[in-house]
């Protein structure tokens, strides 16, 4: 049995293969290998267009804009910029006092602010589980205290 290949299906074959091969020839551009590695960029070196383009396919931004804080001024003091290295845990220290201060103001004043609020439901609950004991009323949430 023989098999007979027409000219359109040679053309497509030819076709696919030139399409792979070029498909191969673009992955094989975009590809940068580093072989040892090589300190191109200092701070404050100017960047030409060569290594733009490097950086580019390597996926690097070649420069970038920042502010550098040297010192901090406030009320006419200056302060070191170590006063900005703030973590998470000291601003949670200085912030509770503040917080806690809000509270006692406003339930001392009886003015209903956010912060208080746990300590106003707790208090609520307290003065009905009183009316419950001191009478015979009754309710589900406080069955189990006498």
């Amino acid at each position: 049995m023989a098999i007979k290949v027409t000219k359109a299906e040679t053309k497509l074959a030819y076709d696919k293969k030139l399409c792979s091969l070029l498909d191969e020839y673009r992955q094989a551009i975009d590809v940068v290998e580093i072989i040892t590695p090589v300190k191109m960029i200092k701070k404050g070196d100017k960047v030409g267009s060569s290594k733009v383009t490097l950086l580019a396919k390597l996926g690097i931004r070649s420069f970038s804009y920042g502010l550098v804080v040297l010192s901090v001024c406030d009320n006419g003091s200056i302060f070191s910029r170590e006063v900005l290295n703030l973590i998470e845990d000291s601003l949670i220290d200085k912030f509770t006092p503040g917080v806690s201060m809000i509270a006692l103001l406003s339930l001392a004043l009886s003015y209903p602010t956010i912060a208080p609020t746990p300590y106003m439901f707790i208090d609520v609950y307290k003065n009905v589980l009183d009316v419950t004991v001191d009478t015979e009323y009754t309710f589900i949430q406080v069955e189990g205290v006498s």
